[in-house]
């Protein structure tokens, strides 16, 4: 599976994307930067890529800053806090025509404000 690239805002954002139809499967890593119980970039979804790909569209992204995407710019205070990479995640999912169908994220060690941001978001819908 190659790597592959697209803009969300000033971003360079890596993901990896397999299969098509359905309703798609977006999954994104938790944890921080140095922990090593998390899982840390979207490489680490590869198996279940592989495995819902048979049946559906299924996606996984480096988060903000760790694997093969951008850190925010310096002077982005935001950009370097649990907000502004879950703000991120959601521009990533809008961008990738994900955000209205995707159903199922499978959040790998989730941080309780990723949780939180991810039901605040759907009930706005």
């Amino acid at each position: 599976m190659e790597n592959q690239f697209i803009d969300v805002g000033a971003i360079r954002t890596r993901y990896l994307e397999a299969g098509s139809g359905g309703v798609p499967v977006v999954f994104v890593h938790g944890g921080t930067i140095g922990d090593a119980n998390s899982a840390s970039s979207a490489d680490d979804f590869l198996p279940l890529i592989q495995a819902c790909s048979a049946t559906r569209r299924a996606i996984s992204v480096d988060r903000l800053g760790h694997g093969y995407t951008d850190n925010p710019p310096e002077d982005d205070l935001e950009g370097w806090t649990m907000d502004g990479s879950v703000k991120h995640f959601i521009r990533f999912l809008e961008v990738m025509n994900a955000g209205q169908r995707a159903r199922k994220i499978r959040l790998h060690h989730p941080p309780a404000g990723c949780r939180y941001r991810h039901r605040l978001h759907r009930r706005k819908r």
